[in-house]
């Protein structure tokens, strides 16, 4: 998996994840925003199969992300 640190809309920290799951026409990518406030943790995501949707696709979908609680 590949794990980039990020800042949500609201200042938050958090990470953006890729992770590739199955093989052959079964393969998906899943595209992960995750993050602590203190309490809980939170993940966000969106999939697709291998191909059908790139990182910046994925980026730009996740990127509204806003915490309502901030530590």
């Amino acid at each position: 998996s590949n794990k980039t640190p990020m800042t949500l809309t609201n200042g938050m920290p958090a990470y953006f994840l890729s992770v590739t799951s199955g093989s052959g026409f079964n393969a998906m990518k899943i595209y992960e925003v995750i993050w602590f406030d203190g309490f809980r943790g939170v993940a966000i995501s969106i999939r697709g199969r291998l191909g059908e949707i790139t990182d910046a696709e994925a980026k730009a979908a996740l990127a509204d992300a806003s915490p309502v609680r901030f530590p």
